[in-house]
């Protein structure tokens, strides 16, 4: 809870008009909270509906057996990867220790 105290607040103004903040003001009222907490917490939950949505993967039923099947039975690496991975331990092995 300190973390949460430490941090600093920024200001977020927005313009609506009358009905939209009389609408906000009335559904803020219903629930006994000020009207900056309710349009806080309406925003977070929006926000955090969005990015849940948008960092997800759907995959179809074909989808999700192609890589099942893939992970049960991964191909052998093609010379591409290994010449990928070669180089990487090369490269790996050529920084000093520490680095990052």
């Amino acid at each position: 809870m300190a973390t949460a105290a430490l941090e600093s607040k920024n200001r977020i103004t927005a313009r609506v008009t009358t009905s939209v903040q009389s609408m906000l003001e009335e559904a803020a009222a219903f629930l006994g909270v000020p009207l900056n907490s309710f349009l806080v917490s309406a925003a977070v939950e929006k926000a955090g509906d969005v990015l849940a949505k948008e960092r997800s993967i759907k995959l179809t039923p074909r989808d999700a057996e192609f890589l099942s099947e893939l992970m049960e039975h991964p191909p052998k690496p093609n010379a591409y990867l290994l010449a990928a991975a070669a180089g990487l331990k090369s490269r790996a092995a050529n920084e000093p220790a520490g680095d990052s």
